[in-house]
């Protein structure tokens, strides 16, 4: 197979990557969630979880059903900064809908950006680091939505700092 047709079917494998964290998420399936990191796989979830992809998908199937009735996670464009045999430097961006069990918390959605790079082993495609970046917040006043940091752009974006400057 040429080097051009392989590069699209990894991009199609990541972006099924990508699409398989969402459903595993918000069907709150640990085990399929799991399935997106490598075992040694780090996830920096912005402020509120800095650890392994496994612990963090063990946090994230632990808490959500204590917390919310539904979620959503819908992702948009995939900018591919890096891509080779082996390694893929992708931002994802991203919308995460949360529908409170507190009847008191109104819904809100949570935009940003997952900033990964990826790692083929044995022929599979699983993300070795993810920095989740939270651009804006939904439902303003909500303790729920008070996660990650202050926005950063350009040069001062972990994006910069994961693609290199030229990205």
């Amino acid at each position: 197979m040429d080097s051009q047709m392989q590069a699209l079917i990894d991009r199609l494998e990541i972006l099924q990557v990508l699409a398989t964290y969402s459903r595993g998420v918000d069907r709150v399936d640990l085990e399929l969630l799991k399935t997106v990191y490598w075992e040694d796989g780090i996830d920096n979830h912005g402020a509120q979880f800095r650890g392994s992809g496994w612990a963090f998908a063990e946090l994230v199937c632990g808490q959500m059903p204590k917390l919310f009735n539904a979620t959503c996670h819908t992702l948009g464009q995939t900018y591919f900064a890096a891509l080779t045999e082996t390694r893929a430097a992708t931002e994802t961006y991203f919308c995460s809908t949360h529908d409170p069990l507190d009847p008191a918390l109104p819904p809100f959605s949570n935009y940003g950006r997952y900033v990964d790079l990826f790692e083929k082993r044995g022929g599979v495609w699983k993300i070795l680091k993810r920095e989740g970046v939270f651009d804006l917040h939904g439902a303003r006043g909500s303790p729920l939505a008070k996660i990650g940091e202050p926005v950063r752009r350009a040069p001062d974006d972990i994006s910069y700092e994961v693609f290199g400057a030229s990205s």
